[in-house]
């Protein structure tokens, strides 16, 4: 009976040790349960801690300006900077890498933001709004819709920068965020994980130099004398002014070059989108025959425009002087060739003898001239008379005979 008793004890004692254990196993048990879950509740409705980093680009291809990272590492994107030069009207093809390092799946979503470097990591306006012309943000198309990662996948997500046809010279930022969320509404205020790209892209000036000859043309075909005038009409169909320089060279038919003429010495300037016509003169004075106009024209660092053409100088009023003045040499010459002609021909002497006392005596009154004889005999050595003597030659030879002809006088 006491054996019995013993035994039934001995049950008895170990089966409330069994269920004593077993409610404290399963008071334990509740309680961390309740631990978990109350951890995360907490973990679902707090906000991320965000780490801010700042750096600065330099020259090369290393990070610049304000930039936010996650602090879980859920999630990483790459490449974390982005360093682009571009113009207006470009468009810019790359990709970037998220990359899911939880154990759970993630779904992302992509927003796009610019941001002030010179207020910090401020993220001045979403992508939606702003001046299109100056927002980074409004450059970059990248997808909008939900992005799904398995646990330590990786995806590649392409995305375009179109430059603002208007864009101003200058340094834009942007951000490109990625965020976890079951929708987008919640993954922009209650998201568990974010990683950010931070774009930057430097416009340069777009100088556009570019002239267009609207004609080379010369006030006249033939120039007649004094200058030659050149007239050319240049078109600045470019975004800048210019100011054209170069030279009008001349030559001549043998392919010498007789003279250069500067154009453009004053630096006159042409506006964009306009024209304006400019002119040269060469003076043409003492030139004769046909010449060629060769037009070299420099602008901006490379431009240059070239024209050529032909024309004749025919200076007529200086040919007619040059023809009067021939024509009056002419006649000059021959009056003087006349007049030596006759000078140079021989002249036969005449003599006259008289006596000192005729010549001191008044002449007498000549009524007549009678002739009384007239006597043919062989010439004798002239003797002074009472009367006048005269000999007469031939031209050119001796006279074999002696005319005398006595005159008498009134009395």
């Amino acid at each position: 009976m006491s054996i019995e008793r013993t035994i039934l004890q001995m049950l008895i004692t170990r089966s409330l040790g069994v269920i004593v254990a077993s409610l404290a196993f399963l008071l334990v048990g509740g309680l961390c349960a309740s631990s978990l879950h109350a951890q995360s509740d907490a973990s679902e409705d707090s906000e991320p801690v965000l780490v801010e980093e700042e750096a600065m680009f330099d020259d090369g291809d290393e990070e610049v300006g304000p930039a936010l990272v996650s602090a879980p590492d859920r999630l990483s994107i790459s490449p974390v900077v982005l360093k682009e030069q571009a113009k207006a009207r470009d468009i810019i093809n790359r990709s970037l890498t998220v990359r899911n390092h939880s154990t759970s799946v993630m779904t992302l979503y992509a927003d796009v933001y610019d941001v002030d470097p010179s207020a910090g990591a401020v993220r001045t306006s979403f992508g939606a709004s702003g001046d299109r012309t100056r927002s980074l943000a409004n450059w970059i198309e990248i997808t909008r819709g939900v992005i799904r990662l398995e646990p330590g996948e990786s995806a590649e997500i392409p995305y375009l920068i179109h430059v603002n046809v208007h864009a101003e010279p200058g340094e834009y930022f942007a951000e490109i965020v990625f965020r976890e969320g079951r929708n987008r509404e919640l993954a922009r205020t209650k998201s568990r994980s974010e990683a950010t790209l931070l774009a930057s892209v430097t416009i340069g000036e777009d100088i556009i130099e570019r002239i267009n000859l609207g004609g080379f043309l010369l006030d006249r075909s033939i120039v007649t004398g004094g200058s030659a005038r050149f007239s050319y009409a240049l078109q600045n169909n470019g975004n800048r002014e210019i100011a054209p320089q170069g030279s009008i060279r001349i030559f001549d038919r043998a392919g010498r070059e007789v003279a250069t003429v500067p154009v453009n010495a004053g630096g006159d300037t042409i506006a964009p989108e306009s024209m304006r016509e400019l002119a040269a003169e060469w003076p043409a004075q003492s030139r004769f025959g046909k010449y060629k106009a060769f037009l070299d024209l420099q602008y901006g660092m490379t431009g240059s425009v070239n024209d050529s053409l032909y024309f004749w100088v025919i200076p007529w009023r200086d040919m007619m002087i040059g023809l009067f003045l021939l024509i009056l040499a002419a006649g000059v010459v021959t009056y003087l060739i006349h007049a030596r002609s006759i000078y140079a021909r021989p002249m036969a002497p005449v003599s006259v003898a008289a006596s000192a006392d005729e010549e001191d005596r008044e002449e007498p009154e000549v009524a007549h001239v009678p002739v009384a004889r007239v006597v043919h005999a062989p010439s004798p050595k002239p003797t002074a008379s009472s009367g006048h003597a005269v000999t007469l030659a031939g031209r050119g030879r001796q006279s074999p005979h002696t005319h005398v002809v006595r005159l008498g006088t009134k009395k």
